[in-house]
């Protein structure tokens, strides 16, 4: 499924490049299933990523939220990009990557549509599948959009090193061109009126309810309730629309605070997926309380055995969203040409080493009475609250409240 390369990945890319690469070849020796789950589904070219799979074939059986969640698309896509930014491996990308990256995004391009001047999917699940079927789901289409800008984007600067590739796929230049007016006419859907991000075309407009008034013994609600009950309410099962907004921070302040405070309320964390991205939401809006107690709950799930599950195995997706709270979190930690770091100032951890490998270079960060040491052991120019930042050796650096 796609924790891996959403929840486990950035781990290995920061601290194990080469597994991280062992892991993403997985999904290019499988292309050819995931070719032929295309066709299953309708769509005459590209390649579906398979929802859950052990040898490249789909093997979930309820396609409402396995097979209709075409989101797993994009996020391998992504998962390849941050790779790319990490390690600059073009033999990876222009052997492999771009390859996959090409497949997945034509199946989204026949998958979705245009219409009154907006690329639109329709009939997806995104994350929260609790909400199926949606049309213009908004975490699907923006990581669709990031996977389109970046494929298009390395094609244009790289053609001459791609022909083969280009070839083998059938990806002509209107097939080029058509990537990038999908990217830049994406349906990216907002209510207005609350000022807020909108998780689908039709989840406002669903009925309400508090989650505190339901029995609270009944958790996680697929248990205990029919899928209509949930399907009909605004009930979120995890982190959907705001998974969108953590990964990419690409909206107002004011719109990201507004978009927290209303899907908090009416998520209920059934998926261990769901904690560590509020925890980084609340961490990016300066609420480090409240990033502290998700951090906890995340780091102790399994710990503690909170779920009650631990005898049968490890929640290892959730292992991986604690060191997202970690290294997004608190370190405000980004994929980019640059490494983005953007660390806030918070009281609750006192001290904190990490140590990871970006481009080749091995950063050490030691983070104490918050300030910031960032060590190098050759020079390397990081973005650090969006100025570039030329460390040759030791670089000091006091938090911002």
């Amino acid at each position: 499924v796609w924790d891996t390369e959403a929840y486990m990945l950035p781990f290995f890319i920061l601290t194990d490049p080469k597994k991280a690469k062992e892991l993403l070849l997985y999904r290019y020796h499988t292309l050819d299933a995931a070719k032929h789950e295309a066709r299953q589904l309708g769509v005459s070219r590209g390649a579906k990523i398979p929802w859950r799979t052990i040898n490249g074939k789909e093997s979930s059986p309820y396609f409402l939220a396995g097979s209709a969640q075409i989101h797993i698309n994009s996020d391998i896509a992504l998962a390849m990009i941050n790779y790319f930014y990490a390690t600059h491996d073009h033999e990876f990308m222009q052997t492999y990557g771009i390859e996959v990256m090409i497949e997945t995004a034509l199946f989204l391009l026949e998958y979705g549509h245009f219409h009154d001047g907006k690329f639109q999917i329709h009939q997806v699940t995104g994350p929260d599948e609790y909400t199926v079927l949606v049309n213009n789901n908004y975490y699907t289409n923006k990581i669709v959009q990031e996977h389109f800008r970046f494929l298009y984007a390395y094609i244009k600067t790289h053609k001459k090193d791609l022909i083969q590739v280009l070839h083998r796929t059938n990806f002509s230049d209107e097939d080029i061109e058509l990537l990038h007016k999908a990217a830049e006419q994406m349906m990216l859907p907002k209510d207005e009126k609350l000022n807020i991000i909108a998780q689908d075309d039709a989840f406002l407009l669903k009925k309400d309810i508090d989650l505190e008034a339901l029995d609270q013994e009944k958790f996680p609600m697929l248990l205990y309730y029919h899928p209509l009950f949930l399907y009909r309410h605004q009930i979120i099962k995890q982190a959907d629309a705001m998974l969108a907004l953590v990964l990419f921070n690409h909206v107002s302040e004011e719109v990201f605070k507004n978009s927290f405070d209303y899907y908090i309320k009416r998520t209920t964390h059934d998926s261990s997926l769901s904690k560590c991205i509020y925890g980084i939401a609340a961490y990016q809006l300066k609420n480090t309380e409240l990033g502290y107690e998700y951090f906890k709950k995340v780091a102790e799930l399994d710990f503690r055995d909170n779920h009650n599950r631990t005898q049968h195995g490890l929640h290892i997706a959730n292992l991986g969203g604690s060191y997202l709270m970690l290294m997004y979190g608190i370190f405000g930690i980004r994929f980019g040409e640059k490494l983005i770091l953007n660390p806030i100032y918070q009281s609750e951890i006192k001290q904190i080493q990490t140590a990871f490998i970006y481009q080749g270079v091995h950063i050490e960060l030691n983070y104490q009475d918050n300030q910031i040491s960032i060590k190098v052991n050759h020079p390397i120019t990081i973005k650090i609250y969006n100025e570039d930042i030329n460390i040759e050796d030791i670089y000091h650096l006091n938090l911002m409240k």
